[in-house]
């Protein structure tokens, strides 16, 4: 019995030596590429402030508000308005309900990656007034927090 526990605590020590650290992960390759992707996704459409949406959404009657992020977050809180379709759906599900590539769209997620892949996305499909609204429901909570 002891020389199994011995065995066992060699393996797992073994394993914890082999394990790729957090820092690791950080610095990996792909970890750089995903981030480079995304700020070349912010490059695409225009980024703006939650108190330049804010003024957008009590302006613009046309205004399309869109929260990208998943069912569970949408229902834990969102920006009052706004419809969902969760990013893996959004081009499907908006070419059906949006003819009009014209329209004026704030798009926005948990802290704005998502839609600024979304938003990148949008605009290879032809819509022209694609804006995200930086720093995503986190910034916008907050933002009401203060207010």
């Amino acid at each position: 019995m002891k020389k199994l526990l011995v065995t066992g605590l060699a393996v797992i020590f073994a394993l914890a030596l082999t394990a790729p650290t957090a820092t690791a992960v950080e610095k990996s390759p792909a970890r750089a590429k995903l981030i480079k992707m995304i700020k070349d996704a912010r490059t695409t459409h225009p980024q703006i402030s939650v108190t330049e949406a804010q003024m957008l959404m009590t302006t613009d009657p046309e205004l399309l508000v869109i929260d990208v992020r998943e069912p569970a977050e949408f229902k834990a809180g969102n920006v009052a308005g706004a419809i969902h379709i969760p990013r893996g759906l959004l081009e499907f599900k908006l070419i059906k309900r949006e003819k009009n590539l014209n329209r004026p769209i704030l798009i926005y997620c948990r802290s704005g990656a998502r839609a600024s892949f979304a938003g990148e996305k949008l605009t290879e499909l032809g819509y022209t007034n694609v804006k995200n609204m930086t720093g995503g429901y986190l910034a916008y909570a907050k933002a009401m927090k203060t207010n």
